[in-house]
């Protein structure tokens, strides 16, 4: 039995062109997900799509197999109607049409995701150039020119008679001036041939029409008929007049008509497309295959950097490579989701337990200085134990990404490294819109600070508000929720607090705050929420001169280039 395919169909469009060819073509796009709703992302896939006439199970008037390949976020494209595959044919007045896509997910053609959803207003842009065969028939500009006078001569007649050069051209005597009254012609002979060399005529033809209906009977004026065959004929002409008026005015609304129609189309496309912009976030989040975030976040002007997926952790077991070129004893790793933290097990730090710990003193990399206190099971109370300096230049390598290599984040050392307390600054207040991009949330349970990227798009159906005033209460996800503002680009830093060696107190609790190291001497990024406590005044901001034996979380980013 084939499952149901979750498909979002996000456009097909065919353009209408009056005076030039249509194309006979629609562009089909759809994010694929599996029957449990998972992207199938970076894949090819087996495609057959069939418009069926008439019902969701009609008879199949266009058929085509093809093979695509999904993106990060299980999108692809597809077009229908190519030179092999015509759907020129198609009457889609003949409707309603169904588009019936079925999916094989293994790149095949055993199809086991279908879905079936009707064809709306998008193939009816086709039918537009139908116009063309009303227009293409009809003068709808009057081109016929207004009589006022006769300027033409014999040159311009058509089927021009034959004048006699000759007398003996001449059947009879019709050409010779015979009559008696026409002896102020005769004046005018200019030899006794009897023929006429010159005439000229003094009355102009606006002469004779102002002569009128009486005088001239052949000469009628229209516009005051003086019998009733004229009558007559002065309405015929102005009802036809009338008529092809009309018709030209209605095949003109018709087009306009048309044109309108396609307008409209386009804006409810381009409606459905931001719509669907909400789904497929303009920052394009997840993780890459370094579990490096793909949203980017400005950390200066012209400078952007990727979070990891998860805070650092570690274990004394195993090995790693680190940026000597040496091997250092024990496992580094990123969280496998934003939201985990390693909680009480914190308190068992020691060189000899072999349990994963994530609260560290300042600089605890591993590297060696010369101090024990350098390896990232130090507990010591003792700020002189840790290092002394920003984790730059002589001591970039207290930094834990840039000395250590990271098993599920590229697996090599300097891949990686801390913020610096201005660039944390930077994220949380000097950012365009800095202060809507941050806010507290319940992710899974676990209290943390939300930072959204620097190009963002809320998911449908999900809400954030921004800063810390909500008291932990009104940003709350679960799993599911949380990996929708994730696929968007969001990062949470999960609320852990911190640990001062075996005994001080709080070793552990993110029921109240959360700190995490940056690489400037004694600086940290701190976060809490007012929750049931009165004492615990709400805030997000990075803090200076804090004791480096405290045992932080951290998180690491890796730098952007184009």
């Amino acid at each position: 039995m084939k499952k149901n395919l979750l498909l979002f169909v996000v456009a097909m469009v065919a353009t209408l062109s009056v005076w030039a060819q249509v194309p006979q073509t629609l562009t089909y796009q759809a994010v694929v997900r599996d029957a449990n709703g998972r992207l199938i992302c970076n894949s090819n896939v087996g495609v057959q799509l069939s418009i069926l006439q008439g019902t969701e199970d009609g008879t199949a008037v266009y058929t085509d197999r093809q093979t695509v390949h999904t993106n990060a976020n299980g999108l692809f494209s597809m077009l229908i109607g190519t030179a092999e595959n015509s759907i020129g044919g198609i009457d889609w007045a003949a409707g309603p049409y169904y588009l019936k896509s079925e999916i094989d997910p293994t790149g095949g053609i055993n199809y086991t995701l279908e879905t079936v959803q009707q064809l709306f207003s998008v193939p009816y842009a086709l039918r537009a150039h139908t116009v063309d065969s009303i227009i293409g028939g009809v003068n709808y500009n009057e081109t016929d020119p207004v009589f006022s006078a006769w300027d033409k001569d014999y040159n311009d007649l058509i089927n021009k008679p034959t004048i006699p050069t000759a007398v003996s051209e001449l059947a009879n005597d019709a050409g010779y001036i015979t009559s008696s009254d026409a002896q102020t012609v005769i004046e005018n002979i200019t030899s006794n041939a009897g023929y006429l060399s010159s005439y000229t005529e003094t009355q102009t033809l606006s002469d004779v029409a102002a002569l009128g209906n009486s005088a001239n009977a052949q000469l009628k004026d229209v516009s005051d008929p003086t019998d009733a065959m004229d009558a007559v004929n002065l309405r015929t002409l102005n009802l036809m007049v009338a008529e092809y008026t009309h018709i030209i005015d209605s095949v003109t609304h018709r087009f306009d008509s048309i044109i309108a129609y396609q307008d409209s189309v386009i804006d409810t496309l381009s409606h459905q497309l931001d719509d669907f912009a909400g789904i497929v976030p303009q920052s394009v989040g997840g993780f890459d295959e370094n579990g490096a975030s793909n949203a980017l976040f400005s950390v200066a002007e012209g400078r952007q950097v990727r979070f990891s997926k998860g805070n650092l952790q570690y274990t004394t077991v195993g090995t790693h490579t680190t940026a000597d070129g040496g091997t250092a004893v024990g496992t580094w790793r990123f969280a496998e989701h934003q939201w985990d933290t390693i909680g009480e097990d914190n308190y068992n730090i020691s060189s000899t337990y072999d349990g994963w710990i994530d609260l560290f003193g300042f600089g605890t990399s591993g590297w060696n200085s010369g101090a024990n206190a350098y390896q990232p099971w130090s507990s010591s109370t003792d700020n002189a134990d840790y290092c002394p300096n920003s984790l730059t230049e002589e001591y970039a390598n207290a930094d834990w990404g840039i000395y250590n290599a990271i098993s599920n984040g590229g697996n090599l050392p300097g891949m990686w490294r801390t913020l610096t307390s201005e660039e944390f600054s930077y994220i949380l207040s000097s950012r365009t819109k800095a202060a809507k991009k941050r806010g507290l949330a319940i992710v899974n349970g676990i209290k943390g600070l939300v930072l959204l990227p620097d190009e963002w798009r809320l998911p449908i159906g999900l809400t954030f508000s921004p800063g810390y005033e909500n008291k932990w209460i009104t940003n709350e996800y679960t799993e599911q929720e949380w990996r929708e503002m994730e696929s968007a680009g969001a990062i949470f830093l999960p609320a852990e607090n911190g640990r001062r060696g075996h005994s001080e107190y709080p070793y552990y609790s993110y029921s109240l705050s959360g700190a995490y190291w940056t690489s400037s001497t004694g600086s940290c990024l701190r976060f809490a929420g007012a929750s049931n406590s009165s004492s615990a005044s709400p805030f997000i901001n990075t803090y200076n001169n804090t004791n480096n034996s405290m045992g932080y979380s951290i998180r690491l980013v890796k730098d952007f280039s184009d």
